[in-house]
């Protein structure tokens, strides 16, 4: 695994999963409600696809970088 975190969060009435490095940077975001994956390092795209792939549910559109497939929503923990 790449060391990221993926923290599920409830921010203005959405629900997201922030991807995070290990010292607690946000890297990207995936918002539930718009299935829209928002990159802020494209570089890190692979990575944040795999650490997303538990916490992501229906088709996604990616914001700087792209999105792919359905995945199984995430259930925490």
């Amino acid at each position: 695994m790449s060391g990221l975190r993926v923290i599920p969060t409830w921010r203005h009435g959405q629900e997201r999963l922030y991807v995070c490095l290990e010292d607690g940077r946000n890297i990207a975001w995936y918002d539930r409600e718009a299935a829209r994956i928002n990159l802020l390092s494209a570089d890190r795209e692979e990575d944040v696809l795999e650490a997303l792939g538990r916490g992501r549910s229906g088709p996604a559109r990616g914001g700087r970088g792209g999105g792919a497939g359905p995945a199984p929503r995430w259930g925490g923990g």
